[in-house]
C-alpha cells in the first residue's frame, strides 16, 4: 500500500508462520513503546529495524491499536508539502 503523490510505501502485508503480518513505518520512540507493549509487535521483518515495526495478526491487539499503528505510518510516509521558492527577482 503506498501513497498516490510520492510513490512511498506506508504498510506490506504479508503471510509468514501462520499468520497475516503487516509492516508499518514508525517513529523510533513509539516503535520502542510499541514492541514493549505488545508482544505482537516486533521489529521489522526484511525492513529497517529502527523505523519499521511488524505487527503480527494473532487476535492479541485491538482492530483500534492496529489502526492508530498503520495510520501514524500513513501520516509519516505522507507526501511533504512543497515550499514555496523565494522569488529571486527583485
Amino acid at each position: 500500500m503506498r501513497h498516490k503523490g510520492n510513490q512511498k510505501i506506508f504498510a506490506l502485508i504479508f503471510e509468514r508462520q501462520g499468520h497475516i503480518w503487516i509492516n508499518v513505518k514508525a517513529d523510533p520512540q513509539w516503535g520502542d513503546f510499541w514492541r514493549n507493549t505488545f508482544p505482537a509487535v516486533v521489529p521489522a521483518y526484511h525492513m529497517n529495524k529502527k523505523h519499521w515495526v511488524s505487527i503480527i495478526l494473532d487476535g492479541s491487539m485491538t482492530e483500534e491499536e492496529i489502526g492508530r499503528l498503520i495510520e501514524d505510518s500513513f501520516v509519516l510516509t505522507a507526501p511533504k508539502p512543497k515550499r514555496k521558492q523565494k522569488d529571486t527577482q527583485q
